[in-house]
C-alpha cells in the first residue's frame, strides 16, 4: 500500500487531505494547507537553517517533520517521506519571495521547490 492510497490528515487541523488534480500534492479543504510530494520538486542534500518552531507530525508516516526557514517562511519537511507542508498562503508567499534576491542556500532551495508552485 502506498501513501497515495492511505487517508492523510492535515497536521494543522486534522481534516482529511484531498489530492490536487491527480498530482503528488494534497490540499486541506479546511485550513487551505498543502502537502507537496517528492515528484513535484527536486531535492538535494542542502540543509536550510533550522526553525525554532515545534515539530508537526507528517500526514503520511506520523513521524516528526523538521521545521525550517526559507524566504521568511517556516515550512515543515519530512525527512522520511520527502514531503513539505505549506500552511495557508505559504505557497503564494513563496512565489513572491522567489522573485526577490535571496542568499545562496535559499536560491538552491527555491529552485528545488519551484515545481510545487
Amino acid at each position: 500500500m502506498t501513501y497515495r492510497t492511505v487517508d492523510m490528515a492535515c497536521p494543522e487541523c486534522g481534516t482529511k487531505l484531498q489530492q490536487y488534480e491527480g498530482r503528488d500534492k494534497w490540499r486541506c479543504t479546511s485550513c487551505n494547507g498543502a502537502l507537496v510530494g517528492v515528484s513535484e520538486m527536486e531535492l538535494d542534500s542542502a540543509t536550510p537553517p533550522p526553525a525554532t518552531s515545534p515539530a508537526r507530525l507528517c500526514p503520511k508516516c506520523q513521524q516528526d517533520m523538521i521545521p525550517f526557514e526559507l524566504a521568511d517562511l517556516t515550512l515543515d519537511r519530512c525527512p522520511h517521506c520527502v514531503v513539505i507542508w505549506f500552511d495557508r498562503g505559504e505557497l503564494g508567499r513563496l512565489r513572491t519571495a522567489l522573485a526577490e534576491p535571496v542568499e545562496e542556500w535559499a536560491v538552491r532551495w527555491a529552485s528545488f521547490t519551484r515545481f510545487a508552485l
